[in-house]
């Protein structure tokens, strides 16, 4: 589903291939970077532990069943609660 009118989806698709293909990856990456630093800021009141966990359960805890999600969280912080999967 999808609220973009087919017009703008496609001038969209042309201005990107109208980039080099390293433009491209900067803007992958700059794009990945944003995510990131959006991510941490919502993490910055944690302590280490508890933002590595919740990292790790942002990035990667829809990857990996319930009981390795909880022993790589025990991995990552022994003692601590379960930290919530999203």
């Amino acid at each position: 589903m999808t609220d973009t009118p087919p017009e703008i989806e496609e001038r969209y698709r042309r201005m990107l291939l109208a980039l080099s293909p390293g433009e491209r990856v900067r803007m992958a990456c700059r794009m990945f970077t944003s995510g990131r630093t959006l991510m941490m800021a919502g993490l910055v009141a944690r302590d280490g532990d508890a933002q590595r966990r919740e990292i790790f359960v942002r990035l990667y805890g829809d990857l990996v069943t319930g009981t390795e999600r909880e022993a790589i969280l025990q991995a990552i912080a022994p003692g601590q609660a379960s930290a919530d999967p999203h």
